[in-house]
């Protein structure tokens, strides 16, 4: 509701008033304060958080094939906002397969694998690369999340969380973050990859 709308207008203000002034001189601050916090919540009671059962049944609903760990997560980093737990669903099932590839070559610690997902990438355009690696940092920092006792959203960073270390998955962060500002320094693609194909092989335990 806002001070313009049809409902304030014809509705809203003359109640008010009419209680206003039939009100004695003592309860007119009150009658006041009652109705800015009537005014004022209703235009944002769809920001007030859903309880837990309700969140979780409707993100259930609309990611029926997401798993329980994924959706309690979502529901736990959102504070009961369904739009932000949507997003944050969004964002942890969408995984284009460099990303994919990514995560398989460092969750199974292999060179090889990480030199088959970023030889190709050498050829991308640079925005089209800086968007790739702003997610792998994304991935990375929601891995560092979950190492720190926050369940991540993303499976992907869950299972990084498991393989790595903190210490680890901060040298991965610190290599993709460089490598991005490389990239914003008009240093090529095929440097950056060849760059983090050097840095990104974490040894093997």
């Amino acid at each position: 509701m806002v001070f313009s709308s049809i409902p304030f207008l014809y509705y809203f203000l003359p109640a008010v008033l009419a209680v206003y002034f039939l009100t004695p001189r003592k309860g007119k601050n009150a009658v006041l304060l009652l109705a800015s916090l009537i005014f004022y919540g209703w235009g944002e009671l769809r920001l007030l958080p859903l309880p837990r059962d309700t969140l979780l049944g409707q993100l259930r609903r609309d990611f029926p094939q997401a798993q329980p760990e994924d959706l309690e997560a979502a529901a736990q980093r959102s504070g009961g906002n369904l739009g932000q737990a949507k997003a944050l669903m969004q964002e942890g099932l969408q995984l284009p397969p460099q990303t994919e590839g990514f995560l398989q070559a460092l969750c199974q610690r292999s060179p090889l694998l990480l030199m088959q997902t970023l030889v190709p990438l050498e050829k991308w355009k640079r925005d089209a690369l800086g968007d790739l690696l702003s997610q792998w940092v994304a991935l990375t920092e929601a891995a560092l999340v979950n190492r720190s006792g926050l369940t991540a959203v993303s499976p992907g960073a869950r299972q990084l969380a498991a393989v790595y270390t903190s210490t680890e998955l901060h040298k991965i962060l610190s290599a993709l973050q460089k490598g991005s500002l490389y990239l914003q320094s008009n240093v090529s693609p095929g440097a950056v990859c060849g760059y983090l194909e050097w840095e990104l092989q974490v040894p093997k335990k």
